[in-house]
């Protein structure tokens, strides 16, 4: 080799290093970089894990070509000593502007309840070099963190801010991220449902009621059955007019009340059997006239659970006899 290329192999060297060395500065900074809000919960998988949600917001005129999850990440502080990062989910508009993040912790690993933690959104110093200038730093404090201390509340209370991050969110993006549901608004399966449940890694666990769909441990337990709805249902009339005309009748009869108050049944249903029947010359139109009478009384106390269970039966048959064996 000559000694004459020696310097230029020198130079091209440091070139090469320097070029790898330098953080690529090429790309424009935000227009704005905020922290809507913080919020934490705890006791969502089990006892003493947290979780700490981040509305953020990173507006540009436009967008540059690299996803936010390239150029930007969120760090939790606990004094200097940094206790965890996230990055952006691109999901819309390649995860600018509005959007959530969030920290959880299992029992183990969780941070203290209730200090004061430092949440920053930054560029990824990787890309961007000293940020120490450009970013944008939320104090957590009292106000941040439930007051809850079970899991159905504290869920309860992050499937509310989840919905109101949502809405934040359907104003920024100009799109629909929830439904309407009987139970509440929900996150739809079209949008709103594939961003969270990447943005907030574990969400369908932590939080089920936010979703249309929600996954459940199915109870594999034996239920111990009692007698103790129908013994309640049969003091129902107990005190009142009713109550008394039937319990004169067993009195008179020297029978239980509830023999007497089956009989009294009996009759009522006898009599629209026989009513309908003279109208309709049908027996079986008389019978199913006459269904609303036994429910009725089952409720009032009248006729014991069992023997609503063979009524039940005896319907089937009357059902089948009419549906396909009847001709006329």
């Amino acid at each position: 080799m000559s000694y004459k290329l020696l310097p230029l192999l020198i130079l091209a060297g440091l070139l090469f290093t320097g070029i790898l060395a330098t953080p690529a500065h090429a790309q424009t900074k935000a227009e704005e970089l905020s922290i809507e809000s913080v919020a934490a919960y705890r006791h969502l998988i089990e006892d003493d894990d947290v979780l700490i949600t981040v509305h953020y917001d990173i507006q540009y005129g436009t967008s540059p070509d690299e996803a936010a999850n390239e150029l930007y990440l969120c760090i939790l502080k606990d004094g200097d000593d940094q206790i965890g990062s996230v990055l952006p989910y691109p999901y819309y508009d390649s995860g600018y502007g509005e959007g959530v993040m969030a920290f959880y912790y299992s029992a183990d690993d969780a941070p203290v309840w209730g200090d004061t933690y430092t949440v920053t959104l930054q560029g990824n110093p990787i890309v961007w070099g000293d940020t120490d200038d450009w970013k944008s730093s939320y104090n957590m404090n009292s106000d941040d963190w439930t007051t809850y201390d079970d899991q159905e509340t504290n869920q309860d209370a992050l499937w509310v801010h989840i919905v109101s991050v949502a809405q934040s969110l359907e104003t920024d993006w100009s799109s629909t991220l929830l439904d309407s549901t009987p139970r509440g608004l929900v996150l739809n399966t079209t949008a709103g449902e594939p961003y969270f449940v990447q943005a907030i890694i574990g969400l369908r666990t932590m939080c089920p009621d936010c979703f249309a769909v929600r996954d459940t441990t199915p109870n594999f337990g034996e239920t111990d059955w009692s007698r103790a709805e129908d013994l309640s249902m049969r003091t129902t009339t107990h005190g009142t007019s009713i109550g008394n005309m039937v319990d004169l009748i067993a009195r008179n009869m020297s029978v239980p009340f509830i023999t007497a108050a089956a009989i009294l049944v009996l009759v009522i249903y006898m009599f629209v059997i026989i009513y309908v029947r003279r109208h309709t010359g049908d027996a079986a139109d008389g019978i199913l006239s006459g269904f609303p009478i036994i429910p009725i009384a089952v409720s009032l106390g009248f006729i014991p659970m069992a023997g609503y269970a063979v009524f039940a039966l005896l319907s089937a048959s009357l059902f089948g006899y009419i549906i396909f064996l009847r001709t006329s």
